[in-house]
């Protein structure tokens, strides 16, 4: 998948700047999938797709 329209599909799924992000799960062999939820919606992401993400670890509320 191009970079491009990979970006474009994580930002429609929800993943963007400021947004919470929980990781909820790995799988057994080579951690694919990850789910992760991003506001209240539960995202499956390839580990390749999930390493195009950029998080920074914050002080919670």
């Amino acid at each position: 998948m191009p970079a491009t329209e990979l970006e474009r599909r994580l930002i429609e799924l929800g993943f963007v700047e400021g947004a919470d992000v929980e990781v909820l799960h790995q799988g057994l062999f080579g951690g694919d999938p990850i789910a992760v939820r991003v506001a209240h919606t539960t995202i499956g992401l390839r580990r390749r797709e999930a390493m195009a993400i950029l998080v920074s670890v914050g002080a919670e509320p």
